[in-house]
């Protein structure tokens, strides 16, 4: 068994359902309801609720609250559209509150491929495989 260590992840803090990946951070200097929030150029696992104008810091825009798909917890809102011009950017992109959600790297436990069978008759894998190997050495050395 490996571990292999794969991307940053963005995870719920109810249930830890992947919600977004690192690479896709546009900002991280905007304000959320309760805090600090990331905007995300794209979100994973969540639903997106009906569209509403609001009215926030930056100007109006019709906006779309966020939700975790497993446990239904308010993780930010989507941008669906801006008024102003300088904000159009923001336009299809997600805000995440900081409060809502856990960043953690995605870690997998893999089974490696066994070794290659150099003794026809004898089947061996793994550490079972180096100790036989180192053995046999041994043998021939005394």
């Amino acid at each position: 068994m490996a571990e292999v260590v794969g991307p940053r992840l963005y995870s719920c803090c109810n249930c830890r359902n992947h919600v977004a990946h690192h690479d896709d951070v546009i900002s991280k200097a905007f304000q959320g309801r309760h805090g600090r929030a990331f905007l995300f150029s794209h979100a994973m696992n969540v639903i997106v609720g009906p569209k509403e104008d609001r009215q926030l810091m930056t100007g109006l825009h019709a906006v779309a609250d966020v939700y975790c798909s497993d446990c239904r917890v308010v993780l930010g809102w989507k941008y669906e559209r801006a008024y102003e011009e300088t904000q159009k950017y923001k336009e299809g992109k997600f805000v995440l509150e900081k409060s809502k959600y856990s960043q953690r790297k995605l870690v997998a436990i893999v089974q490696l491929p066994p070794p290659p069978l150099i003794f026809p008759n004898v089947a061996v894998s793994g550490w079972n495989f180096v100790c036989y190997y180192v053995c046999i050495l041994c043998r021939k050395m005394s």
